[in-house]
């Protein structure tokens, strides 16, 4: 999940229901879909305040993640 579509390619505005909830209940608008490589489907929500990133999703696409103290290295 993004918040600003800039560096994102093949945008397209989204039609579906589903909804972004947070912690605390909010409901965020999904407004567009969009790829950002190697991320496909990345959800576009202006109203987050920081980008959200899946470690799952980016596993599925057959990237490479190492975690350590220090960070995460994809």
């Amino acid at each position: 999940m993004i918040n600003i579509a800039y560096y994102l390619t093949n945008i397209h505005n989204y039609t579906n229901n589903l909804k972004i909830y947070t912690v605390n209940g909010n409901q965020l608008p999904i407004m567009a879909t969009s790829d950002m490589s190697p991320i496909t489907n990345a959800f576009v929500s202006f109203s987050l305040n920081t980008n959200l990133i899946s470690a799952g999703q980016l596993i599925d696409n057959d990237c490479n993640m190492k975690f350590s103290k220090s960070g995460c290295v994809m």
